[in-house]
């Protein structure tokens, strides 16, 4: 495996949410926890998903 985890503090602030937010989206299920004995990661490449399939929103000019 080389994909590299991220502890959830570190998934947080790379999505620029709070923890709380964090955990919303892992109940929804939009991110998935991974588990090593107990503690909690989530695969950055799956942060990476989840922002690539975020909504876009276009601007319009005034």
């Amino acid at each position: 495996m080389t994909d590299a985890l991220l502890t959830l503090d570190e998934a947080a602030s790379m999505l620029r949410i709070c923890k709380v937010t964090l955990y919303k989206h892992i109940r929804a299920g939009r991110l998935s926890l991974r588990k090593l004995g107990r503690r909690s990661f989530i695969l950055r490449s799956e942060v990476e998903i989840f922002l690539t399939n975020l909504p876009a929103i276009a601007l319009q000019a005034k």
